[in-house]
């Protein structure tokens, strides 16, 4: 297939296992974040794991350190971050629950 030969065309071209997979990502997409689905793309509404992987390590690194200061969500200045996760994520407080 196409993504075949461009998979062997991207082992051909480095030997650097980072930009070899970096490259199937683009290619075979990132398969299901929570479900077992080990290629396609994942239906996220305004990310792309490919283009935007820098910015969802920042993202990451600044919630825990919120989860840090406060695991529970529970200061006031948190509340409005806790009550959009609880109606976005199923079973937000097992999340919170689980560090």
């Amino acid at each position: 297939t196409e993504d075949a030969k461009e998979r062997l065309l991207a082992l051909k071209e480095t030997g650097d296992g980072f930009l070899i997979a970096e490259k199937d990502l683009t290619i075979r997409g990132p398969g299901e974040l929570t479900g077992v689905k080990q290629s396609g793309y994942a239906r996220l509404t305004i990310a792309d794991l490919a283009r935007d992987f820098s910015v969802m390590l920042k993202a990451r690194q600044d919630v825990t350190a919120l989860l840090e200061k406060d695991p529970g969500l529970i200061r006031p200045e948190n509340t409005a971050v806790r009550e959009i996760l609880a109606k976005k994520v199923d079973n937000f407080e097992r999340y919170l629950d689980s560090g």
